[in-house]
């Protein structure tokens, strides 16, 4: 990630799930060093992010 960083410029924020390694504090630590925010999908709202959601649907059915 340092390298892309490095060449593209750092994002505003990230946006993830809220499982536990995303929120580990070494991450977090990473992050705040460079002045990259956390956004985090609330639980139980699929419909934030509804293609991966779509996939693990399909994944379990099969």
């Amino acid at each position: 990630m340092q390298s892309a960083i490095a060449q593209h410029g750092a994002p505003e924020f990230i946006r993830s799930d809220n499982g536990p390694e995303f929120i580990a504090k070494n991450l977090q630590r990473w992050l705040a060093k460079r002045k990259i925010k956390t956004l985090y999908i609330t639980p139980a709202s699929p419909w934030e992010n509804g293609f991966v959601e779509s996939f693990h649907s399909r994944f379990r059915d099969e």
